[in-house]
This record gives structure tokens, sequence and C-alpha cells, in this order.
């Protein structure tokens, strides 16, 4: 099983107490939901510890934002994943620029 595809299981299985994480590496480009914009937006991990991955973005008006979200939470996917037909039941992707690195 490749890495993309253990990350695509670790996704489905974040309400499984035995589902292994998602593995998250520092200045990974990732896709971040953004309640605020109502779209997933382009991020760049900036640290992963402890379970967390925290990352920043620009929202679509251009302010530079940063969140932190559990590795496997729904507002949090790998940037390759929006291509992969194996992901489809997620939401849409609509992104919007990159995340610059702080």
């Amino acid at each position: 099983v490749g890495e993309l595809e253990s990350r695509r299981l670790a996704m489905q299985k974040e309400n499984d107490p035995g589902a292994s994480i998602v593995q998250y590496k520092i200045k990974e480009h990732v896709l971040c939901y953004s309640d605020e914009s109502e779209r997933w937006l382009n991020a760049k991990v900036l640290k992963v510890k402890g379970g967390w991955v925290t990352m920043a973005y620009r929202e679509k008006d251009g302010r530079k934002m940063r969140k932190s979200l559990p590795e496997a939470h729904e507002h949090l996917r790998p940037k390759a994943a929006k291509k992969r037909k194996e992901v489809a039941e997620l939401a849409p992707v609509q992104e919007e620029g990159e995340a610059d690195e702080e």
C-alpha cells in the first residue's frame, strides 16, 4: 500500500480508535477547509507535534492565517488527495492561492 493510499485509509477511519493516523511532514503542501471561506484552501505544514498539525494559509481576502488541527481531522487532507478517484466522496476542492511559508 502506497503512502497516499495509507493516508486515504486513515482519513476514512478517523472515528475508529484503532485506525492509523495520517502522517504529515513540515513544509508539505496540504488542503485545509476554511469554514469562513466555505472552501478548501492550499496550506503549508509548519509544525507536526503530538498528533496535531499547524499550517499556514491565506483566506480568499488575502489574510495570512494559521490553524492547528488533529492529523486525522476532516478539514485537513493531503494535497495530492484531490486528484485521486478513491477520495471522490470528500467535499469538492476549490483552491485559492498558495500559503506563504512564515
